[in-house]
């Protein structure tokens, strides 16, 4: 019996068959990676630009309302007819819910017009301690004026450079309530809760009374509201302060700020707020002073009323009241 032993060639054969195989082997695990990573790719894009869709309609509805509600405001006697003491009303749109609100701006506090002490009450009503309501307040006046000398408590160029702030202070008017977080010792949190509370569009030094909004009454208030909302809510609020700063002073101007939300399905929502002056030069009726996206978050103690009616169909607003 003999036993024949396999040729090198035969040898080489197999080894570069198994190289081979080795290798597409491995080509494939790496062609499979490749189309995994293209396919999660794919679903984020996919997901991104559904969200960003999402966005875009819920700020296309956010807007249209928010024009809806300014021609209602043009209309006669709308004024008397439409809430405009910032109670929130909600009704539905197509596929979405809204809240909307409308506050007349003679009822909201002028940041260029009131005085620290003001700034100082309000201040500590949404949470500051008396030292850091001292403190803001002198900023925000230092921010807005037209010298360089610090008052007492507040921050002037020389705090700016000391915190390597980016800007200086304006020296000027604020356009804007969000140009407050431009101010030394602001905070996004906070602002979040003054910009229902301040305006740039009253020019008055005071406010009116009798269309100020709830969260304004208790910023103004020095005692602590009870978990109470609706009429009895306002009226207390305003006897108290009626025995503190008068009746008020009434705005010439007919100018409101309005704010939209939009909520969808996922916790999906998008808040546009827009100020408007009613004046005839225009061809609308109403010219915008002031128009920006914020923060989704309701006014403290306020309970929106329920979804009731179409947003389309605003002539059920006035039996909402």
């Amino acid at each position: 019996m003999s036993y024949d032993s396999p040729t090198d060639g035969s040898l080489r054969s197999g080894s570069e068959s198994g190289f081979i195989l080795i290798a597409v082997i491995g080509a494939l695990a790496l062609l499979s990676v490749l189309i995994l990573t293209l396919a999660s790719v794919v679903r984020l894009d996919i997901k991104a630009k559904s969200n960003l869709l999402r966005r875009i309609e819920l700020e296309n509805q956010a807007d249209g309302l928010v024009r809806l509600v300014a021609l209602r405001l043009t209309q006669s006697r709308a004024a008397q007819r439409l809430l405009v003491d910032g109670r929130q009303i909600g009704c539905r749109l197509d596929g979405s819910s809204a809240l909307f609100s409308v506050r007349d701006v003679a009822g909201l506090i002028d940041i260029n017009a009131v005085t620290a002490g003001v700034l100082e009450r309000v201040l500590r009503n949404v949470g500051l301690t008396a030292e850091q309501a001292v403190s803001l307040a002198a900023a925000i006046v230092d921010f807005r004026d037209a010298d360089d000398d610090v008052t007492p408590g507040g921050a002037e160029t020389d705090a700016y450079r000391a915190a390597s702030m980016p800007h200086m202070p304006k020296n000027g008017p604020f356009e804007t309530v969000m140009e407050l977080d431009q101010v030394l010792g602001m905070n996004p949190q906070l602002l979040a809760k003054l910009q229902h509370v301040f305006t740039v569009h009253s020019r008055l030094p005071g406010i009116d009374l009798g269309v100020a909004s709830l969260p304004v009454l208790l910023a103004l208030s020095e005692i602590q509201a009870p978990e109470a909302t609706g009429p009895d809510a306002f009226a207390q609020r305003r006897e108290v302060l009626r025995q503190t700063f008068g009746s008020g002073t009434r705005s010439n101007f007919m100018t409101y700020t309005i704010e939209v939300t939009v909520r969808r399905e996922q916790a999906a929502s998008f808040s546009r707020q827009a100020t408007i002056e009613i004046t005839p030069r225009s061809f609308y009726g109403f010219v915008f002073k002031d128009w920006s996206a914020v923060a989704s978050a309701d006014p403290p103690n306020q309970a929106p009323s329920e979804a009731t009616f179409n947003c389309l169909d605003l002539t059920q607003v006035g039996e909402v009241q």
